[in-house]
């Protein structure tokens, strides 16, 4: 969805550029993830190029991310309902996402 999402946006800009920030390789699907957004956006929007920087440095003007907290809060508690036998099985392809700039970028992760 990433990819569709700023590609749709991007496909009409002269010299447009999307960088791929992974942040943890040991979340399991967080590979596949990453082989996805890059595999659509160069099948669907070819004339984007995929470059690798961080977003302190400047050049990235904003990432769309998950929470890795929110996923485990909300896996934990759908475990935990199932447990107590008050919950039903659901599945989780509902998280929020975080669109983070400079503008709302944790001070404490600034360079």
């Amino acid at each position: 969805m990433a990819a569709y999402i700023l590609g749709r946006c991007l496909q009409r800009a002269k010299d447009a550029k999307v960088a791929v920030v992974v942040g943890y390789f040991s979340y399991l699907c967080q590979e596949d993830r990453e082989i996805g957004f890059r595999s659509l956006l160069r099948q669907r929007f070819p004339e984007i190029e995929i470059v690798e920087v961080l977003l302190r440095t400047g050049v990235i003007d904003f990432l769309i991310t998950q929470s890795l907290e929110s996923l485990i809060r909300t896996s934990r508690q759908v475990l935990v309902e199932l447990r107590l036998g008050s919950g039903t099985f659901r599945e989780l392809n509902h998280l929020p996402i975080q669109i983070v700039s400079e503008f709302n970028l944790d001070p404490r992760h600034a360079a």
